[in-house]
C-alpha cells in the first residue's frame, strides 16, 4: 500500500534533521517554507510538523516558529532507522532548472568530476591513502566503476590539510572545468569546512561521503550510524548480555560517537529498568595497553560478557597485538563490530557485524552527484542501512 503524503514528508523532514545542516536550538524550517519546498498543501504540512513535535525534535516557540530541541540528530536518525519508508523528494528549484537546460540530452557522458581522499600517512601516489581509511579506498573504487559504466571521467586528488594543497587542487578544479566534487572523507572532517567553502564559490555541486557535513548547500552520504548501535544493543540484550563494554577508537570520530549514542539509546529502550551497564574503554595500539584492556575483560570483577566496536578494525587490531603478546581474547566475550564484511575471516569466530557496506555507499554518491548534474530533485542526505551479520562460523555454514 503506498504510504500517506505526510508519511512520505515525515520521513524527508527526519532526513533533513540528520543532514548536520542544523544545529540544537536553531530555528527549523517554517511550514509555510516546508509547503514551497516540498510542494504539499497547509494540513499534511502541519501534520507532519505535529510528528516531529511530538517526537520531541522541534519545540514552538511563540513568534520564533519551530525551534531544534536536544539530541533532535540522534533522534531523527533513529526514527528513520526504526520506521522505514519512502521519503518525498523535493520539488524542481530554479538550480535544477537550469542545470537541466544547460544539460538538454539529460547525458552524463560529459560529466568530469573531482573525487577528492585524505592522503594520510602513506605519502602521494595514485591510490595509497593510509590503510586506517579503507572505507574511503572501497567506496572510491565503487565510484568510479560505477562512473566509467556511465562514461564519465573521474579525477582523483589528495588532500592533507595544507594550504597549498589546497591551492593546486582549486587550481586545477578551474583550469579542468570539472562539473562537481565528491568527497570521501571519514577522519579529521573539520578540515573540510573551510576548503568545501572555497570550492562552493566556483558554484560547483559537492558531495561529502562518510560525513554530516554542516553547511547548507552541500549534499551529504553516511551510514545510520545511530541505528547500527541501536540494533547492536538490542540484538545482545536478546541473547541475555547485562554487563557491555564499547571498544572506542583512540581519537574522537564523530561516526563512532553516533554508534555509541545509539547503544545507548537502545539500552534505555529495551533495557527501561537499568539491569544492563556498560563500560566504555578506549583502545590504544601499544602493548601495554592492550594488555591493561584484556585484564580488565577478564578479571571476575569487572569484565563485560560482550563487547561492541564501532570500529571492527580496532578490535581486530587489538586481538592481534594481544596474539603477539600471548594473550586471547576470552571466548566467552561476544562481539558485535561495525564494518566491511571483507575485513572478517572465518577465524572471528566470535565476531558478528553490523555490516556497513562501503561500495553500496561508493555507487550511491555517484547517482547522487549525477542526479544533481542533470536537474532530478534530490534530498540534502542520504541515510545508507546497516546489516546485520551473523557470527563467521554460521556465515559459513549457511
Amino acid at each position: 500500500m503506498r504510504p500517506f503524503l505526510y508519511h512520505r514528508l515525515t520521513r524527508a523532514l527526519l532526513a533533513e534533521l540528520a543532514s548536520g545542516t542544523y544545529g540544537e536550538g536553531e530555528r527549523f524550517l517554517s511550514k509555510r517554507k516546508i509547503c514551497r519546498l516540498w510542494n504539499v498543501s497547509e494540513p499534511t504540512a502541519k501534520t507532519a510538523i505535529r510528528h516531529l513535535l511530538e517526537n520531541g525534535l522541534i519545540a514552538a516557540k511563540p513568534r520564533s516558529g519551530y525551534l531544534l530541541g536536544p539530541d533532535f540528530q540522534q533522534k531523527a536518525l533513529l526514527l528513520l532507522h526504526t520506521s522505514p519508508g519512502t521519503s518525498l523528494p523535493p520539488p524542481s528549484t530554479w538550480t535544477d532548472k537550469r542545470r537541466k537546460i544547460l544539460q538538454p540530452d539529460s547525458s552524463a557522458s560529459r560529466f568530469r568530476i573531482g573525487l577528492i581522499l585524505d592522503q594520510g600517512k602513506s605519502g602521494p601516489g595514485p591510490l595509497r591513502p593510509d590503510r586506517s581509511d579503507f572505507a574511503a579506498l572501497e567506496a572510491s573504487r565503487a565510484f568510479f566503476q560505477e562512473a566509467t559504466t556511465h562514461e564519465c571521467e573521474v579525477l582523483y586528488f589528495y588532500q592533507n590539510g595544507k594550504k597549498d594543497n589546497e591551492e593546486f587542487i582549486a587550481s586545477e578544479v578551474r583550469r579542468k572545468q570539472l562539473d562537481a566534487v565528491v568527497f570521501f572523507r571519514r577522519f579529521r572532517v573539520q578540515l573540510l569546512r573551510p576548503f568545501i567553502e572555497r570550492l562552493l564559490k566556483q558554484t560547483l555541486p559537492v558531495l561529502t561521503v562518510f560525513d554530516d557535513c554542516e553547511h547548507s548547500a552541500v549534499s551529504s552520504i553516511n551510514f545510520n550510524n545511530i541505528g547500527a548501535g541501536y540494533d547492536a544493543a538490542r540484538i545482545l540484550l536478546e541473547k541475555g548480555h547485562r554487563s557491555l563494554a564499547a571498544l572506542m577508537p583512540p581519537r574522537r570520530i564523530d561516526n563512532c560517537e553516533q554508534r555509541l549514542e545509539g547503544v545507548r539509546l537502545g539500552l534505555r529502550e529495551f533495557d527501561p529498568a537499568g539491569e544492563a551497564s556498560l563500560s566504555v574503554v578506549q583502545f590504544r595500539r601499544t602493548e601495554r595497553a592492550c594488555l591493561q584492556l584484556h585484564d580488565f575483560l577478564t578479571e571476575s570483577g569487572t569484565r563485560p560478557t560482550a563487547l561492541f566496536a564501532p570500529a571492527v578494525s580496532n578490535y581486530i587490531n587489538f586481538k592481534r597485538t594481544l596474539a603477539a603478546a600471548g594473550r586471547r581474547i576470552p571466548r566467552r566475550l561476544e562481539v558485535i563490530g561495525c564494518g566491511s564484511p571483507t575485513l572478517i575471516d572465518k577465524r572471528e569466530a566470535n565476531l558478528e557485524l553490523m555490516a556497513l557496506d562501503f561500495s553500496a555507499a561508493g555507487r550511491t554518491a555517484f547517482h547522487h552527484i549525477k542526479n544533481i548534474l542533470t536537474g532530478i530533485p534530490t534530498d540534502k542526505a542520504v541515510i545508507l542501512p546497516t546489516v546485520y551479520m551473523p557470527k563467521a562460523t554460521e556465515r559459513v555454514a549457511g
